[in-house]
């Protein structure tokens, strides 16, 4: 079983309308404009999303496939302030983990919003895809803590290098889930090297923050591997220019 990560953001004063979100650039997927287009990884396994103030407080999902039965609506959503969405606590995922929704192979997704704040706020829809439900991987999780102190562009991916609190062993790690924590830090993803997929999470903000715990231990199935000579950077979508980065990483030694 694979997942990557994929997603909509925009600063964007809704006005109390249905409108739509653009579609994050990705260097590992196409998207333009509002449209992202579904890769190989075709089913939904879960959403998460961040809203304003206002309107109908309504974040959906669409597609032709979508609309042949219903158009997705994300529930529960975070935030919903009037102000730049960030991960509530504890955060708000649609977890469809056990009903995927199916979509059609290079079909277009797209994602709309119904809001209305004071002015111009970040609002974002977030979506995990996946080619199956997740198994549940077997052996001894380890929690390694690891930083970064990379200053990120706000609301684009930025690439933040690992910095291990402890020297792995040599060998071969399974990656089975991840917290990730930053000042305005919406979501995080792996880059394994080599490797397509960009799977990630739900971030935080503190480290007080409550975890969603289908991205921790296994809950996700495995994320990646990796050898402790060439470890996975992490990618993070942030509000602004955050400069610190903490991440626990459940990991299990396979080689």
């Amino acid at each position: 079983m694979s997942f990557t990560l994929a997603g909509f953001l925009e600063d964007i004063d809704a006005g109390g309308a249905v409108v739509n979100l653009t579609a994050l650039p990705d260097a590992h997927l196409f998207a333009q404009g509002d449209n992202l287009r579904v890769p190989e990884l075709n089913q939904i396994l879960g959403v998460f999303a961040g809203l304003g103030a206002g309107g109908a407080g309504l974040a959906r999902l669409e597609s032709p496939t979508l609309r042949n039965i219903n158009r997705l609506v994300v529930s529960p959503v975070n935030h919903l302030a009037d102000s730049d969405a960030e991960p509530s606590d504890p955060p708000a995922v649609m977890d469809m983990r056990r009903n995927p929704r199916i979509l059609t192979v290079d079909e277009i997704l797209q994602a709309v919003i119904d809001t209305n704040t004071s002015a111009a706020a970040d609002q974002w829809v977030m979506v995990l895809l996946g080619d199956g439900s997740p198994t549940p991987p077997n052996g001894e999780i380890i929690n390694v803590r690891a930083t970064s102190a990379t200053t990120a562009t706000a609301r684009v991916w930025s690439t933040t290098v690992l910095t291990f609190a402890d020297v792995l062993p040599e060998g071969r790690y399974q990656v089975v889930g991840l917290r990730a924590v930053g000042a305005t830090m919406i979501a995080a993803r792996f880059v394994f090297k080599p490797g397509l997929w960009r799977p990630g999470c739900i971030g935080g903000d503190a480290q007080q923050t409550t975890d969603h715990p289908m991205f921790r231990n296994g809950g996700m199935g495995i994320w990646g591997e990796f050898s402790q000579t060439t470890p996975p950077d992490i990618e993070v979508l942030c509000d602004a220019a955050d400069t610190a980065q903490t991440y626990d990483i459940d990991l299990i030694k396979v080689g």
